[in-house]
């Protein structure tokens, strides 16, 4: 396994068009289609996402902090380093170049069936990349996140939402940021699975504050189009 890391790491830092045949590389390690998070990627989808990476960072390395290894499966901690110099297509946007260093850790669980990677568990820190992006920002009292909440135009669905403060404006996002040190059920101000307060007012009640902000007990709302 330690030697399939070895041939699928470059593939990521070293450049994609700086390869006679980039897809055949790939090919050589991961299957067409691979399951990324569940969905099917082609090789020349995978080729194009690690193309993007490179063109957004510059002095692209990861550094493997640990790995587990099973008859199928390896699960590999590392740690990517770079600097921002190009479009960073991110989960929430496009982050224009900043000139700034990054390191951010994730951990990835790839399931290797006769020598090659057939699906992949992607767990990264996104928001943290974003934030030493300057991309988001976390506001708010002691205690709270700020953020704005989404518009329903945004949404064809009903669902709960929230939107990060990227660089002076809101966009849309896919996720609701909670503080990391008190997670809550971000609808009804309390933690997950337990019974709700007899006296928890109804969401209607809870009002923005003074700046148009919401607390984080109601920084997501439910949306109906």
């Amino acid at each position: 396994m330690i030697a399939l890391l070895e041939r699928l790491l470059p593939l990521w830092t070293e450049p994609v068009d700086g390869r006679d045949d980039a897809e055949a590389a790939f090919g050589a390690v991961y299957a067409d289609p691979v399951v990324v998070n569940g969905t099917k990627m082609s090789l020349t989808a995978l080729v194009a996402r690690a193309r993007s990476l490179q063109q957004a960072f510059d002095q692209l390395g990861m550094d493997i902090l640990d790995t587990v290894e099973t008859p199928d499966r390896v699960v590999v901690a590392f740690e990517m380093r770079g600097r921002h110099v190009g479009p960073y297509a991110s989960p929430l946007g496009t982050v224009a170049p900043t000139g700034r260093d990054i390191a951010v850790r994730a951990i990835d669980v790839l399931t290797v069936v006769d020598g090659l990677v057939t699906a992949i568990w992607v767990v990264a820190d996104d928001l943290g990349l974003l934030l030493q992006l300057d991309a988001a920002r976390l506001g708010g009292s002691a205690g709270q996140v700020t953020v704005q909440p989404c518009h329903p135009r945004h949404h064809g669905y009903r669902g709960y939402r929230g939107s990060l403060a990227w660089a002076g404006q809101a966009r849309p996002c896919p996720i609701t940021v909670v503080d990391p040190g008190s997670v809550v059920d971000p609808v009804h101000n309390r933690p997950p699975n337990s019974p709700p307060s007899p006296d928890q007012p109804p969401n209607s009640m809870r009002q923005p504050d003074k700046r148009g902000k919401l607390p984080l007990a109601v920084a997501a709302e439910s949306i109906t189009t």
